[in-house]
């Protein structure tokens, strides 16, 4: 069977549309919830119309203009992949960065292993833009990049775990482990 949900390179949530269509509607309403309820961190599914219209546009499996709900941002630009992330308005603040620190309710800097001298007071939270993404972190759409975890200070970015910039920092994924997501494969997504 298919994969249906896959991760991106700068920790976006890649969906296979076509295999998404070919499930039973119950179980893609259910799979689309469960998701978005986790990646927003709401405790509430959406509205069950408002679901309805993101499974049907999926399901076109045709390019659309990108929605948003629940603090989620679906990117609809590919016929085949859809990729699904954060909502950069819906973003909480950065934290500061020290072992065990959680930042969106998914990215955790791990308990036991202490941060880089030069990463003191940072702090973990959206990257922002990026004027030039090494590959295949460039592979990622600008604005699943733009939300993707980074150690900052005063703004500027100090390690991008994702896209192996900075001192290597142990970052963990809680919706990828939770979800079992394993890596897209390399070369699917195509940079926007």
């Amino acid at each position: 069977a298919p994969r249906i949900l896959a991760l991106g390179p700068a920790g976006e949530i890649e969906i296979d549309r076509v295999a998404l269509a070919a499930a039973p509607r119950p179980l893609t309403r259910r799979l689309l919830a469960r998701l978005l309820r986790r990646l927003s961190g709401a405790e509430h599914p959406p509205r069950a119309a408002a679901l309805a219209g993101w499974l049907d546009a999926l399901a076109a499996a045709a390019p659309a203009p990108a929605r948003t709900l629940a603090g989620c941002a679906l990117d609809l630009s590919d016929p085949a992949f859809a990729r699904l992330r954060r909502e950069a308005a819906a973003l909480p603040p950065p934290v500061p960065a020290r072992p065990g620190a959680l930042w969106d309710g998914r990215w955790r800097l791990a308990p036991g292993a202490p941060l880089p001298a030069a990463l003191a007071g940072a702090v973990l939270g959206p990257l922002g833009p990026l004027a030039d993404p090494p590959a295949p972190f460039r592979a990622a759409p600008a604005a699943a990049r733009r939300v993707a975890p980074a150690l900052l200070r005063d703004g500027r970015p100090l390690a991008v775990p994702h896209a192996g910039l900075g001192p290597p920092v142990a970052l963990e994924d809680r919706l990828a482990a939770r979800l079992g997501l394993a890596p897209a494969r390399s070369g699917r997504a195509a940079a926007r």
